[in-house]
């Protein structure tokens, strides 16, 4: 049903979600990335095929080939919001993976020096995106970019940006307040 409903509607991001949620909790993450693979070579200039095949293959931790794809979306669309902010999230979670890897290299080894050039240009890469995905006033005040944001900067030692995160996360408190992911964030 909802491959049908896709074919019609391809721009439909709502069901294409539940499209891969639906394949993911039943275990059948490679049906769903095999389908949307087919659709994307039918369709190589359709930028909802494109961001949906690269959030399979993300969740499935293929973020280099997520992100090609990810950057063919926006070849067509610069301004495709789930795909601006995907990608972001895309590079974080690629720097993640990495930062772990040296965090094991530094219980094994305390005195190892983290090589900090293997994943700052990642997540000053995903800083980028989320910015650009902030730009849009819609999103300015949106609290999980805020905090990727935060986290970004304080993690890259780019103090001047963090403050100015904090300030904009203050700000933020007045629809927020009722939020205790907000609170528990800020402490």
């Amino acid at each position: 049903m909802i491959e049908y409903s896709l074919s019609i509607n391809p721009i439909d991001d709502e069901l294409a979600s539940l499209k891969i949620q639906i394949y993911d909790e039943q275990g059948k993450s490679d049906e769903v990335l095999k389908s949307l693979a087919i659709s994307v070579e039918k369709n190589p200039n359709n930028k909802y095929f494109l961001e949906q095949y690269a959030r399979v293959l993300a969740r499935q931790k293929q973020y280099d080939m997520a992100i090609v794809n990810y950057e063919k979306a926006l070849a067509i669309d610069p301004n495709f919001e789930n795909a601006v902010f995907n990608i972001g999230a895309c590079f974080v979670n690629k720097a993640v993976d990495i930062i772990d890897e040296e965090n094991k290299k530094i219980d094994a080894n305390p005195k190892y020096k983290p090589d900090e050039t293997r994943y700052f240009p990642l997540l000053n890469k995903a800083a980028d995106y989320f910015s650009q995905y902030r730009s849009n006033p819609v999103n300015k005040d949106n609290l999980g970019v805020l905090q990727q944001l935060s986290d970004i900067y304080l993690i890259t030692r780019q103090n001047d940006k963090f403050k100015k995160m904090i300030t904009d996360l203050e700000a933020a408190e007045p629809a927020n307040l009722t939020n205790a992911a907000y609170y528990e964030y800020m402490g």
